[in-house]
């Protein structure tokens, strides 16, 4: 079975995290859940023109590392992938969430320790 590449970086990031700090990539993995769950619903209330979860909570929940999520369920459900400046700040928040942890990996000083340990684990 062929995994799709929308599932694909999310889980590899996660993997790596998971080696680091397995508490944040469980946090990731649920926020990645909440993310999923957000975008598969406001597709399906895009199509039944009902009330559409705001796109600043969407990006909210990016930000706080549901993009795992969210990335590959716009993908699937090909929802968000056409406006222009919704993905400029989607992307925005990605960067901003994964720069703030690059701030946590550097703070807790293991950022020596970290590239041995996932080449250890290939």
């Amino acid at each position: 079975m062929k995994l799709p590449a929308y599932i694909l970086l999310p889980a590899a990031y996660l993997a790596a995290l998971a080696l680091w700090q397995p508490k944040l990539a469980a946090a990731y993995a649920l926020m990645g859940a909440a993310g999923f769950w957000l975008y598969r619903r406001d597709k399906a209330a895009a199509r039944n023109q009902q009330w559409r979860v705001p796109e600043k909570t969407l990006l909210l929940v990016d930000f706080l590392g549901g993009w795992t999520g969210s990335w590959a369920a716009r993908h699937r459900h090909r929802h968000k992938t056409g406006k222009t400046s919704f993905i400029y700040r989607y992307w925005l928040s990605v960067i901003g969430n994964l720069a703030f942890t690059g701030l946590l990996w550097l703070a807790h000083g293991d950022a020596d320790g970290l590239l041995p340990l996932l080449l250890s684990r290939i």
